[in-house]
């Protein structure tokens, strides 16, 4: 009998060629219970909701943008040889991990 832990799949759901992953449904998932909560919390001390949601708007794709130079700086030494990789951000997944 087999009594090893096995690791999850990264994978959650997949679309033929799209994979969505459980990282990015988690983040996702935090976002949004965060989007939440500020919306619950202006809404008792009389703020527009709409304020809230026009700043995620602003704010998911400077995150997005901010993560994608922090892992370039990190992995610099491969991306200043490979510049065109730079804003290819489906490969980054796929190149330090296996499938």
């Amino acid at each position: 009998m087999d009594q090893s832990i096995h690791p999850l799949n990264r994978v959650a759901v997949q679309f033929g060629p799209v994979h969505i992953y459980w990282y990015g449904i988690i983040i996702a998932g935090g976002a949004l219970l965060g989007l939440i909560l500020a919306m619950y919390e202006g809404k008792k001390r009389g703020l527009p909701k709409d304020t809230f949601i026009d700043l995620v708007l602003f704010a998911a794709p400077i995150a997005v943008i901010c993560a994608r130079i922090y892992y370039v700086a990190f992995e610099w030494p491969y991306y200043s040889t490979h510049p065109s990789e730079i804003i290819a951000i489906w490969h980054a997944v796929s190149r330090f991990t296996a499938h």
